[in-house]
């Protein structure tokens, strides 16, 4: 588990504090830091040179933040979709395997429920690694059911392909869901918005005014602004892990289904 993974795993409050109270650590330490090498005056001349720099680098920084939020918040909203997705199908199947005789229906709605106990169990846990190789055993085993049914009539030959279609959408969106839930961005991305954060919260320690106390109080707030930015981005990257992850119940709920 990576770091970010470990952040996304934690309960909100924990991550927030760890994150939030870092930034603001460091823009205390880095001012304190600085002003005691540097007298207020000679910090004050960067204001006019550093200042148009920092509006700038700020400016860009705040719109690659705003690019990453949107990515992450777009990735989870879309597996909570495939979810649903995947669920339906089953639930699909489950109520099509009716028209089966009665010991084809029983074996594939055995099949249908262990497989969805399975995902909720046994995969859920291990989406941010990739998946569980139980669980693909699981479905392997639903595919042998079908592909082992022989319908007789025009009624089980229109079921059957109805049903084919909904257990091949379920393999779509599982191979879907595994992907995102290793990680909606690419790490490089959370390693340069981390990278910048750390710039972005430095940077005004080098800018001086005739109030201490007040320079230091808007960039403790600039920093809480921007790292619960960053906070946020890590969650929705990983949307299965944490309190506020994409949840299984529904999978659940399939599983104990008659």
């Amino acid at each position: 588990m990576t770091w970010f993974q470990w952040i996304a795993s934690q309960p909100l409050w924990v991550s927030a504090t760890l994150l939030i109270g870092a930034g603001v650590l460091l823009s205390i330490i880095s001012a304190a830091v600085v002003n005691s090498y540097y007298t207020p005056a000679e910090l004050q001349g960067n204001s006019l040179v550093g200042g148009f720099k920092y509006a700038f680098l700020s400016s860009v920084f705040a719109g690659y933040l705003g690019l990453l939020l949107f990515g992450a918040y777009q990735k989870y909203e879309e597996v909570r979709v495939f979810v649903d997705e995947e669920v339906d199908s089953l639930e699909s199947m489950r109520d099509l395997a009716s028209g089966f005789p009665m010991a084809t229906r029983d074996v594939a709605r055995a099949h249908i429920r262990e497989y969805a106990r399975s995902v909720a169990e046994d995969e859920w846990p291990l989406l941010h690694l990739g998946g569980s190789p139980a669980t693909e055993a699981k479905l392997n085993d639903v595919f042998s059911v079908y592909m082992a049914m022989e319908p007789q009539s025009e009624k089980e030959r229109a079921i059957y392909q109805i049903s084919l279609d909904n257990l091949l959408k379920v393999r779509d969106m599982r191979s879907r869901r595994m992907l995102i839930g290793q990680g909606a961005l690419h790490p490089l991305l959370l390693v340069s918005a981390l990278v910048g954060t750390v710039v972005s919260i430095v940077f005004p320690a080098f800018f001086a005014s005739a109030h201490f106390g007040a320079t230091l109080t808007m960039s403790v707030m600039v920093t809480i602004v921007t790292m619960t930015v960053v906070l946020i981005v890590v969650k929705f990257t990983y949307p299965f892990l944490g309190e506020y992850g994409v949840s299984a119940e529904q999978l659940r709920v399939l599983a104990t289904a008659r």
